[in-house]
């Protein structure tokens, strides 16, 4: 079964080893989920988020970098240290993911690394830094679009020109042009506006609260840029919220994915999936119920799971799962749509050139 592990934890140094056992699983791709939580990160988030898109072209309206500067000042210096030290984590973040995925897109049997955010949502207080960030995502993702392609656009420009040169008889011209068709690379360039890490990232949000989900429900309604891929529910914990069919379907309508991840269930542990769904086999009984109780509302009101993924929320090697398990304890549960929808929002991701990249 082709299928995608739309939540592995980010450990740092553990992605290359994530990658070789989703192999193993005959995976075809994992999504590395980073979370950012803190109101300092969500503030310092949207200021890169900001440059970035400032630097690859993109219109992204007023800035908020002087709220951003005016949160920084007005605290401790141990504010500013923790700001740093989360720009040093999402950096290294980011890099250990690009670096993981090129390794092994040259490969014939490889499995993609996308880079996941993941946002939980506790305060209302920072509403519009949430929803910028949602409009900046989409705005670095169709600017970088754009620039990829009138990039591969002047490469292939500049190749049939070279072809209809005179200059075209040249072995070595030759020779250099065979080997990049052949490595479908693009030239370098050291200036290049594609190759910011910021361009292919998977946006998750995790509301945590009933006002939180309120205004997500009201954001959606009224701001048109205000979107995301994924939705996931604190599935493991009693929700803090009532997630009714009206709101579901309106979320669904506007292409959200919901998020089931069996970490909140399994943990890492070992025993087999039907084993532990027939049985109370969890290390947390009580919240192996909760989870239960919470899925099989979620698979009524979405219709048996459409829109629903299932995912590992593993942190090591012990708590993936392949496909087929995956979709099997879906379809156990009541989630039959799961592995139907697992294909669907991989494909609907797949945009530039194999990067796994989800429209925001």
């Amino acid at each position: 079964m082709s299928y995608v592990d739309f939540s592995v934890r980010y450990v740092p140094g553990r992605i290359a080893t994530l990658q070789r056992s989703a192999l193993h699983l005959k995976l075809k791709a994992i999504a590395v989920d980073f979370l950012v939580s803190e109101p300092s990160e969500i503030m310092e988030l949207t200021h890169l988020l900001e440059k970035e898109a400032v630097g690859i072209g993109a219109d992204i309206g007023a800035s908020s970098s002087g709220s951003s500067s005016s949160f920084a000042h007005s605290h401790s210096q141990s504010a500013v240290k923790r700001n740093a030290e989360f720009r040093q984590r999402l950096t290294g973040f980011l890099e250990e993911c690009d670096r993981a995925d090129k390794s092994g897109s040259g490969q014939n049997q490889s499995v993609r690394v996308v880079k996941r955010l993941t946002i939980r949502w506790d305060e209302t207080t920072y509403t519009d830094q949430i929803a910028r960030i949602c409009n900046l995502a989409g705005q670095v993702l169709v600017s970088g679009r754009n620039v990829r392609l009138g990039e591969m656009q002047a490469a292939a420009k500049k190749v049939t020109d070279a072809g209809n040169s005179s200059e075209s008889g040249n072995p070595l011209l030759k020779r250099q042009k065979l080997e990049s068709s052949a490595s479908g690379s693009k030239p370098h360039t050291s200036s290049s506006k594609s190759d910011s890490p910021f361009l292919d990232l998977f946006l998750a949000l995790s509301p945590n609260a009933e006002s939180c989900w309120q205004l997500l429900l009201r954001k959606m309604d009224q701001t048109p840029t205000f979107r995301f891929p994924l939705l996931s529910l604190p599935m493991g914990e009693r929700l803090p919220f009532q997630p009714l069919r009206p709101h579901i379907t309106g979320l669904m309508k506007k292409d959200v994915t919901f998020e089931v991840k069996l970490a909140d269930y399994y943990g890492n542990s070992t025993a087999t999936f039907l084993a532990a769904a027939s049985s109370d086999n969890s290390k947390n009984s009580q919240a192996g119920v909760t989870l239960m109780s919470n899925v099989q509302r979620l698979a009524r009101l979405t219709n048996r799971g459409k829109h629903t993924v299932v995912s590992s929320g593993a942190t090591d090697a012990l708590g993936m799962r392949n496909g087929e398990d995956l979709a099997n304890w879906g379809e156990v549960i009541g989630l039959r749509m799961v592995g139907a929808t697992n294909g669907k929002l991989w494909k609907s991701s797949d945009k530039l050139g194999g990067r796994g990249v989800v429209e925001c």
